[in-house]
């Protein structure tokens, strides 16, 4: 008996299904992606139990008639395409046709649409990719198409699915991301009756940003643009001291298509290389247009993905586009002065420690006791703006010191928040925060989280929230982009895992120690290496990394023959 089989369309078409349908938002990406194609001018987005229970999407396109509706139901049916040679020149996201028998194969669906030139519409209902019901109906010019139950008839992919909030931020993403390269069109994201975003239709990127961001925010994004050959570069990024923990906030596309590409997200982090420390992500929306030879989309199944023909030339035009597009822009500071919570640290070119220098004060703690440098301990200068130079009586240390002062910070924090209930202190003028849609409602399910690290806040409006009270030792060190670092470093905490309240004292440690290339006096240097030194454990940083590298004299005077 032969062990080689034909599978059942209903295997085939649930197999089919798993390349195109990872999640709820690999649904709604693909019926926007549809409605634009269509020419829709208004595209609403209805959600609800996070996209497994309803996924509905509203256009105002041009719609299918009897045969285009039935066909696009088929597998391998498409308008775009007559022969293979189309392939290497797709100008549009896809058709009708080319999504809609793969989300129809894990749900259920209906399909209500009218063209312009038909007196009626056409309604089809099926179930795990099975036609139920076709019937004529009225309706509005337009396709409407609800996906409910999805993944009823494949509970693995169900099981998998992440928690509730995290699969509607990829719906939110999906969402925002066509928004952006459409401000043309209205959007509207709804999600449990709630507006998560209502955006009219825009004159260009900018106002779109605003409306996604906050017009404040916004507002101080650099314009991005470069063009060579058949390349074009354009788009908006945000300035170093506008950088976000999380890179998801940087949205990159090809031929207005969202991608996720090394190439194009490399040459923007060089572009911004020492104006932004590790970790740490700039926000925006970055376009590139090629010729559609230039540009194969054809490389992943649900086409994330691109390959250029010339990455390098790719590369060197966005680089050089954000660039320029920086050109002028300090380095990002930290968010509280080291010398006090009201100034502002300098940040000159590298050059050696000298008494004469403005001072940049390590303020110490006053927790533990004080030791003075050991008698042999000498602070030689300061190398690159970004170690310092000391010499102890077992060799010559080489300190970086951003890793110095996270390690110092990462100690004087974890004993005033994870010790022991934190003192808390009232602020006369609660701090505004002001989240984008997606964090928002991540944020408030983490409100005794926060709590518990000494942080009170509450809800003040959709996406606002005001901190009312802080740890005592803070002070006002807790701005809005601190408490969003707090929330991407908690992640998914559901109880497994390491301890949550761990990361966010490891976030606010990085996000506070003095920075690379920032110049320290001699009085901080020497402060730096003091407290480095009363440290529980001063040879790495929270992150792993070493604090120190030591040549001992052993080695030195080995390598000058004189052992």
């Amino acid at each position: 008996m032969s062990r080689v089989k034909i599978l059942p369309d209903e295997v085939v078409n649930q197999i089919a299904a798993g390349e195109v349908v990872e999640r709820p938002a690999s649904v709604v990406k693909e019926l926007l992606e549809n409605a634009l194609d269509a020419g829709a001018r208004s595209v609403k987005v209805i959600v609800k139990g996070a996209g497994v229970k309803l996924i509905r999407v509203e256009d105002d396109g041009e719609g299918m008639n009897r045969e285009d509706l039935l066909l696009a139901l088929e597998r391998h049916s498409t308008s775009k395409l007559e022969k293979a040679s189309d392939l290497e020149r797709v100008t549009t996201f896809g058709f009708r046709g080319e999504a809609l028998p793969s989300i129809a194969a894990v749900s259920e669906m209906e399909i209500t649409t009218r063209r312009s030139d038909e007196l009626g519409g056409l309604r089809v209902t099926l179930s795990g990719g099975v036609i139920r019901e076709l019937a004529e109906t009225g309706s509005p010019t337009g396709t409407v198409v609800e996906v409910k139950r999805l993944f009823f008839n494949t509970p693995p992919r169900r099981k998998f699915l992440k928690s509730p909030p995290t699969e509607s931020g990829h719906i939110f993403r999906e969402t925002a991301a066509r928004a952006l390269a459409y401000p043309e069109t209205a959007f509207l994201l709804r999600e449990e009756d709630r507006d998560v975003f209502s955006l009219p239709a825009e004159a260009g990127l900018a106002e779109r940003l605003a409306g996604l961001r906050g017009g404040e925010a916004a507002a101080s994004f650099l314009p991005v643009s470069a063009r060579s050959g058949g390349l074009a570069v354009s788009g908006l990024v945000s300035p170093p001291e506008v950088s976000v923990g999380y890179r998801g906030h940087l949205y990159l596309f090809v031929n207005r298509r969202p991608v996720t590409d090394r190439v194009i997200f490399s040459a923007v982090m060089k572009a911004f290389s020492v104006r932004l420390s590790r970790g740490r992500y700039p926000s925006g929306a970055v376009f590139v247009e090629a010729e559609p030879g230039l540009v194969d989309f054809n490389v992943h199944p649900a086409k994330k993905e691109v390959k250029f023909s010339r990455p390098t030339k790719v590369h060197d035009l966005v680089k050089e586009a954000v660039e320029t597009a920086l050109r002028g822009a300090p380095p990002a500071r930290p968010f509280y002065p080291l010398s006090s919570l009201d100034g502002t640290p300098a940040v000159r070119e590298p050059a050696p420690l000298s008494p004469a220098q403005s001072e940049l004060e390590l303020p110490d703690s006053g927790d533990r006791p004080s030791r003075p440098l050991a008698p042999t301990d000498r602070i030689l200068g300061q190398l690159r703006g970004s170690y310092l130079v000391v010499e102890t009586v077992e060799g010559v240390l080489i300190v970086d010191q951003h890793a110095a002062h996270e390690r110092i910070l990462y100690e004087e924090f974890r004993r005033g928040l994870l010790d022991a209930p934190p003192d808390k202190q009232a602020l006369l003028n609660p701090i505004a925060i002001e989240l984008d849609p997606v964090d928002a409602p991540e944020l408030a399910a983490r409100i005794p989280l926060l709590r518990s690290l000494g942080i009170e806040l509450e809800p003040f409006g959709r996406n606002t929230f005001t901190v009312t009270a802080l740890p005592a030792f803070l002070g006002t060190r807790v701005r809005r982009e601190i408490v969003a670092d707090f929330l991407a470093g908690l992640g998914e905490w559901g109880g497994g895992g390491p301890e949550p309240r761990e990361g966010a004292v490891k976030s606010l440690a990085c996000r506070e120690a003095v920075k690379a290339r920032q110049n320290l006096s001699a009085p901080a240097g020497a402060a730096l290496w003091e407290r480095l030194r009363r440290c529980e454990d001063p040879s790495i940083c929270p992150h792993g990394r070493p604090v120190a590298l030591k040549l001992g004299w052993e080695e030195i005077e080995r390598r000058f023959g004189r052992r």
